[in-house]
């Protein structure tokens, strides 16, 4: 049974609030994890613009801080609720060592110096007190979450941040094409159309 299975069939039978109860519990009783030797060496290259994880833990953005300490780097989360809901950003300052809320979203990003990671699927904020949110791990979280009614297309705030990746190629790592909630969030997030030519998939 897959953990997509086993998940959806836990909301099932027992209902949300005791999954991400579940869920949160897991990993706040585990051990603190530290950042995976992958992410730490790709941190190293990361250059300014757009980039996505779906990691639950803030393991991209805090390895992006750690290798580039004179640039702002931005982790924002879309809201589950829909794509109306309002975003969560969390900023860790060109200079700083500490994450911080941001009240509102930035008017303009400057994408030639600025890092922003787009966190898709919930999970522990960036901050040294992470803060929980729910994240997306059933099936039904996949088609009623981002991907659902409300988020067929992107939100309009986010649009504005994938017109560059949607045209330059894309490093994808750990995704499948045999999963189809990967499928699913691959053509949403490039509205439709396939990935630009010399993406690369490992």
């Amino acid at each position: 049974m897959t953990a997509a299975t086993a998940t959806q069939r836990c909301v099932l039978r027992f209902g949300h609030d005791v999954l991400h109860s579940i869920f949160q519990q897991s990993l706040t009783q585990s051990p603190p994890a530290e950042l995976p030797p992958l992410i730490e060496a790709l941190a190293r290259f990361i250059r300014p613009g757009v980039h996505v994880t779906l990691l639950w833990r803030p393991h991209l953005e805090r390895a992006i801080a750690a290798q580039h300490p004179d640039r702002t780097v931005y982790a924002i989360q879309p809201s589950i609720v829909g794509s109306s809901g309002k975003p969560r950003v969390v900023k860790r300052a060109a200079g700083s060592t500490s994450w911080k809320t941001e009240p509102l979203m930035p008017k303009r990003f400057d994408l030639e110096n600025e890092i922003i990671v787009l966190r898709l699927y919930g999970g522990y904020s960036a901050e040294a007190r992470s803060i929980f949110s729910p994240p997306i791990v059933t099936d039904d979280d996949h088609i009623h979450g981002l991907l659902g009614a409300e988020g067929l297309r992107p939100p309009s705030w986010m649009e504005e941040l994938l017109a560059r990746p949607r045209i330059q190629p894309g490093l994808f790592l750990g995704l499948s094409i045999l999963d189809w909630r990967h499928r699913m969030l691959l053509r949403w997030l490039y509205d439709q159309r396939p990935a630009p030519k010399d993406s690369l998939a490992t």
